[in-house]
């Protein structure tokens, strides 16, 4: 989906929760990722996501596919 290894995703996200602007829930062998709600740039963060273009489009074909999708 992000045309990028995962394990380039996983340090990338493991910078921004180093730098406290994401936040991590563990589940098992999986690790979710949110925006910190006590980070100072909080709403910097999200007036920025609100300009990321929407990837329901990417997650419907990836159900078509039989792949497992979860976001919490």
């Amino acid at each position: 989906m992000f045309k990028t290894s995962q394990p380039s995703v996983s340090q990338h996200l493991r910078k921004l929760k180093d730098a406290g602007l994401v936040k991590e829930n563990r589940k098992g062998q999986w690790i979710f990722y949110s925006v910190n709600p006590s980070s100072a740039q909080r709403e910097l963060i999200q007036k920025l996501i609100a300009f990321v273009p929407s990837q329901d489009h990417a997650l419907e074909e990836l159900g078509k596919k039989g792949m497992r999708i979860s976001c919490e």
